[in-house]
């Protein structure tokens, strides 16, 4: 609804700004030299451009109310971002929703495993690069206690086309953006992929930005089995 509004408001200002014009070109039509001239058509015309003023400025306004509108959704990890760090601190629980069926788990819900949280959004072009790797890696290590869940802020709508396009075997799930969601997955989302390591004890081991190989995935995953 918010978008209807603004282009009406566009379209209303575009409408004022045409009909002012057209007033001024009336009122000099009949001139020779096409400027105003005696007082009446001097005051139409100042009236008009205070109309054109209204409505420029109306565009101004609303173009500035649409950009504010438009969510801040993060950035990609550059090349030169790319680093991961060896932590050990509580993985904070959150609920997300499953993008497959709407309903709603816990963190907590996989405590039993061995968790590559992956934090990600379909406008990412390192983390598409990673989606087969995280399929693998959910698949391939599932038998020694792997999970891998993949989360976005996205709408459920643009998940479930995308996932028609690309298939994720992992764990897909997303999440409101708010900032009632602690501060680990908040961070995360900042800039993308992010990756967390979870052991069974729940704690995070491991913090990773940037996209990685399976290689890299198994690796880091079996210290933990």
């Amino acid at each position: 609804m918010e978008g209807v509004g603004t282009s009406f408001l566009y379209a209303a200002a575009v409408i004022i700004i045409m009909v002012a014009v057209g007033l001024i070109l009336a009122l000099v039509s009949g001139n020779e030299r096409k400027i105003p001239q005696g007082p009446v058509q001097w005051m139409g015309t100042i009236l008009a451009c205070l109309v054109i003023g209204s409505g420029v400025w109306l565009i101004v306004l609303t173009m500035g109310a649409a950009e504010a509108t438009v969510p801040v959704r993060g950035v990609t990890a550059r090349p030169d971002q790319i680093e991961d760090m060896d932590l050990n601190t509580p993985a904070p629980d959150f609920e997300f929703m499953l993008v497959a069926d709407g309903s709603k788990v816990r963190l907590s819900d996989y405590s039993d495993k061995v968790i590559v949280l992956n934090l990600w959004a379909t406008w990412c072009a390192p983390c598409l690069s990673e989606i087969p790797d995280l399929n693998r890696i959910h698949r391939d290590l599932s038998d020694s206690g792997v999970v891998v869940i993949s989360i976005s802020d996205e709408p459920v709508e643009e998940l479930r086309t995308f996932s028609r396009r690309v298939p994720l075997q992992t764990i897909s799930g997303r999440v409101e953006p708010s900032n009632a969601l602690p501060q680990l997955v908040n961070s995360g989302f900042e800039i993308r992929p992010t990756s967390y390591i979870i052991d069974r004890t729940g704690a995070v081991r491991k913090y990773i930005l940037g996209a990685r190989t399976y290689g890299y995935f198994s690796r880091a995953v079996a210290l933990y089995f």
